[in-house]
């Protein structure tokens, strides 16, 4: 078993890409505030990367999933916007997480 350090998040999920490496998302509150913001890391052998924010300026963001297909990883995630409207997002990588669409 293999942890990420300092990692106290809610709402995990992965996926497997086809070169077996793991992909994980979930859902942490920032700096003590009460919203929350979606990371991702990916191990690949026996380590992991540093966390990223790839939920962008999205607040109260939460629930996030993850899917892999033909060399895309896509999150969804939802978030509430001040006037407590919530809203869907997606974002897609296509280089193995290193960046992300916004």
């Amino acid at each position: 078993m293999s942890k990420i350090a300092n990692l106290s998040g809610y709402y995990p999920a992965l996926v497997l890409d086809a070169k077996q490496n793991v992909h994980l998302v979930w859902e942490q509150r920032v700096g003590g505030e009460p919203e929350y913001s979606i990371f991702y890391a990916r191990r690949a052998g026996k380590k992991w990367t540093a966390p990223v924010c790839i939920s962008g300026a999205a607040r109260y963001a939460e629930v996030p999933d993850i899917a892999y297909r033909a060399g895309r990883i896509v999150v969804s995630f939802q978030s509430r916007r001040p006037d407590n409207v919530m809203e869907l997002h997606l974002v897609e990588s296509t280089d193995g997480g290193e960046t992300w669409s916004k």
